[in-house]
């Protein structure tokens, strides 16, 4: 983990995108006994492993283009971070480099700079505050650090829960991003359960501040929400049509980008609908358990209100999709995300056909079988692609 940690530390150094809490952490592993052994050990190794890969990297060993990487470190960057992290870290970062990067690491750093910075689009990340990207690993764990550097929250596998400091004096948002193909589960500061859905983004406070006047989230995507109960402190759910507001209650809500349609289905309780973000203006909508209210963004409609099964609207937490008189140009997309596919429809005219369907975990050859069978399809799958004609 030591090893990881300065591979890690020492690249965002490198590109002048460590935070101020990630060169506190810097600073104190270079302060650890044989830290700096640690390091040369790390940078001789990545430094092999990349000519391993790519042997011809090594005929770009220039003195030139060692020069100018140092010169880069030595002069630009030093103007900057001095500011910054004061003269002991830069001198001991400094040393070090001038030590063992003319010889691989820097010149690694630079080549790879661009790739380090990559991340696959199927990971789960967490946006801090301060711009830095965390990938989630659904099978590990690890602490939340908060921007003082002090533990907010834990990552276990598949779920982010958040801890109440009360230290907080001002609004510091995370935004976590649930790419196609996974689902997630989210439980914040202030006890609120959330489940995230495939292809969700959603932007959150690490700590809410009663002073506020309101827990605020803002979500793209869908999301099942538990809410913590608080009277005093009502809690609002900001999305692209409808923002809503609750005490205490559970619903789920989805509101994507590629589908025009914005809906909130209430389970229990009550909320309120606004449809302006500031929460004022006509008298809300009350939406009641049971209830499902939808409005087409494109066309900028009202609010509409229809009775349904709500159950129906949060069996994708446990992996069942259902659908009631869904169009087959929004099953699809519903398919593209849940399976992290891309379908390409040439058959337009099928688009507006309206299904009622259900599937409990099938895998999507089954499901293109079936509607085969209903439709007469005509497709084809080739590697992550399904096509239509």
């Amino acid at each position: 983990m030591a090893e990881l940690n300065i591979k890690r530390l020492l690249s965002k150094y490198v590109n002048n995108t460590a935070s101020k809490h990630e060169l506190d952490l810097l600073d104190g592993l270079l302060k650890e006994n044989k830290a700096e052994d640690k390091i040369k050990k790390n940078l001789d190794k990545q430094w092999k492993l990349l000519i391993d890969k790519e042997p011809t990297h090594g005929h770009i060993l220039s003195k030139d283009l060692m020069a100018q990487t140092l010169n880069k470190i030595r002069v630009a960057e030093k103007d900057k971070l001095v500011e910054r992290i004061g003269w002991p870290l830069w001198s001991k970062i400094a040393a070090i480099f001038v030590g063992i990067i003319a010889l691989a690491g820097l010149v690694y750093f630079q080549l790879t700079s661009e790739e380090t910075l990559i991340i696959p689009d199927d990971k789960i990340t967490l946006e801090l505050e301060d711009g830095t990207i965390e990938i989630i690993e659904e099978d590990g764990t690890s602490p939340i650090l908060g921007r003082n550097g002090n533990i907010i929250g834990n990552h276990i596998g598949n779920k982010l829960v958040y801890r109440s400091n009360e230290q907080s004096n001002d609004l510091v948002y995370n935004t976590l991003k649930v790419p196609y193909g996974k689902k997630f589960e989210l439980i914040l500061s202030d006890g609120t359960l959330i489940h995230l859905n495939s292809g969700t983004t959603l932007k959150y406070p690490v700590e809410f501040i009663p002073e506020k006047g309101k827990r605020q989230v803002f979500l793209q995507g869908e999301a099942f929400f538990k809410v913590a109960e608080d009277k005093f402190f009502p809690f609002v759910v900001n999305t692209d049509g409808i923002h809503v507001k609750v005490l205490g209650t559970e619903f789920n809500i989805s509101s994507f980008s590629d589908n025009a349609m914005t809906y909130v289905v209430l389970v229990e309780g009550t909320v309120e609908l606004h449809q302006n973000a500031e929460l004022i203006g006509p008298s809300p909508l009350i939406l009641s358990s049971g209830f499902k209210a939808q409005i087409d963004r494109e066309l900028d409609t009202e609010i509409e209100v229809e009775k349904v099964n709500p159950f129906q609207y949060i069996s994708w937490i446990d992996g069942e999709l259902l659908f009631r008189k869904s169009s087959l140009e929004n099953i699809l997309k519903t398919f593209e995300r849940h399976y992290n596919i891309t379908i390409i429809n040439h058959n337009e005219d099928l688009n507006d056909i309206l299904f009622n369907a259900s599937f409990k975990k099938e895998p999507i050859e089954n499901i293109l079988i079936y509607l085969d069978d209903v439709l007469g399809l005509d497709y084809r799958i080739k590697n992550n692609t399904v096509v239509i004609n």
